[in-house]
């Protein structure tokens, strides 16, 4: 296809400013100056590309637009001739000539075919899919809470080690006649080692509280429509900045509007700064649903646990052994590594996306600062400075397929075919 095409869309000129016959102390009127201040051009193309009742686009192919937008701005000054009267009063503007006002013609926003604009946005397919597919951060807690299960027997073993020292100092101390009180049953328990395994118990107990609770939530959201949005490119996603400056060699700057005879300007040396930046961001938002084959079943155990190691800091070994649910824990992490094995096996065919795009937006800014010296009245200077801006700016989307970004019909399995089916979506 084409170049993408930037028709301009406004064209704005206006009068900046009054001149003056400055010979004369009745400084009469002499004309208008007029400059362009500002114009925009672009373009936009899409298919199907229409808002839902909420103002979202949520539908719709590939979408892309391209605007220009140019400006130049002045300080509002009233300008004298040396030991003369008044010359000119209105604004004085960055001077821009015809290609200041075109497109941009030595950057990625200029030239671009549509082909090209969709294909910068689709290279991110693969890492939109992965960060919008809602079984991916849930991942993890349910391998925490498979890998707990190898560390309560541990602590188990631990105990019943624990408790052969333990009571075996309580019975020598016993038979010499020593009735030691909680406080010193429990500096007793410290001496032999209970505060390591103390903390190894509670560092468990909050990693299965956080980890049940997240795999909860996997549980919860199976077979619902979950909507996500993931950033693909970090923050700050500026890619790169130039800056310089330019020092004239007398007030007068030769970039200024407009032009003023030579006893106009006086006082410091004149300047021009300019910045160009470029930034780039891509995200994704998409609506999918996925279906679990197991079920989690929910205990309390470990919560009331935790509140009770809070509650009494001289928490005694053998409470704390009562209270950690050994009997039930095989079971129920035997459930859950089911689970894992079984999600582990094959979840990707199980996974279908209402809607999925990936958006990219690249801005090219563009920014002169300039300044100059000129007269204010018959004998002071000072400053006049002006600014000019362009910036364009580049958006696309492309969208995915059911199953992801890259698919067709005839790559999917027949377990994503039965999904499209179930949902009524085999139509697509």
């Amino acid at each position: 296809m084409s170049v993408i095409p930037t028709p301009v869309r406004k064209d704005k000129s206006k009068i900046i400013g009054r001149s003056y016959d400055w010979r004369y102390s009745s400084t009469p009127f002499t004309g208008n100056t007029n400059a362009r201040s500002e114009r925009v051009a672009g373009s936009k193309y899409s298919v199907g590309h229409r808002r839902d009742p909420d103002g979202k686009y949520r539908s719709g192919g590939p979408f892309y637009s391209l605007n220009f937008t140019t400006q130049s701005h002045g300080s509002y000054q009233t300008i004298y001739r040396l030991n003369y009267y008044k010359a000119y009063t209105g604004s004085v503007i960055y001077l821009v000539g015809d290609s200041g006002w075109a497109d941009f013609s030595a950057n990625d926003l200029f030239g671009l075919t549509t082909e090209q604009t969709t294909e910068s946005a689709y290279v991110y397919g693969a890492q939109a899919h992965a960060k919008l597919r809602p079984d991916k951060p849930d991942f993890t807690p349910l391998l925490t809470l498979v890998e707990l299960l190898r560390e309560f027997p541990t602590y188990q073993s631990a105990f019943k080690d624990f408790n052969k020292r333990y009571y075996a100092e309580l019975r020598r101390l016993g038979s010499k006649g020593i009735v030691l009180s909680r406080a010193g049953k429990y500096h007793l328990a410290i001496q032999f080692g209970f505060m390591p395994l103390l903390n190894d118990i509670v560092s468990s107990a909050k990693a299965y509280v956080g980890a049940h609770k997240r795999a909860k939530q996997l549980l919860r959201d199976n077979g619902r429509w979950v909507r996500r949005r993931a950033n693909l490119t970090p923050k700050p996603s500026e890619e790169y900045t130039s800056e310089s400056y330019t020092p004239h060699s007398g007030p007068n700057n030769p970039n200024m509007w407009p032009y003023f005879v030579t006893q106009c300007y006086g006082g410091g040396y004149a300047g021009t700064h300019v910045v160009v930046k470029r930034q780039v961001e891509v995200w994704a938002v998409g609506k999918c649903k996925y279906f679990l084959p197991d079920t989690l079943t929910e205990h309390k155990s470990f919560g009331k646990l935790m509140r009770r190691i809070h509650s009494d800091t001289t928490i005694t070994p053998e409470l704390l052994y009562n209270l950690i649910p050994w009997s039930w824990l095989v079971d129920y992490f035997t459930r859950v590594g089911d689970l894992f094995e079984a999600l582990s096996g094959g979840i990707a065919d199980r996974i279908v996306f209402d809607y999925a795009y990936v958006m990219r937006k690249v801005v090219h800014d563009r920014r002169i600062w300039a300044h100059q010296y000129m007269y204010f009245s018959a004998t002071n200077t000072g400053m006049v400075t002006a600014t000019y801006s362009k910036v364009g700016t580049l958006k696309s989307r492309v969208g995915a397929s059911p199953f992801g970004f890259g698919l067709k019909e005839q790559d999917l399995t027949p377990a994503q075919w039965g999904i499209l089916g179930a949902l009524g979506l085999s139509r697509l």
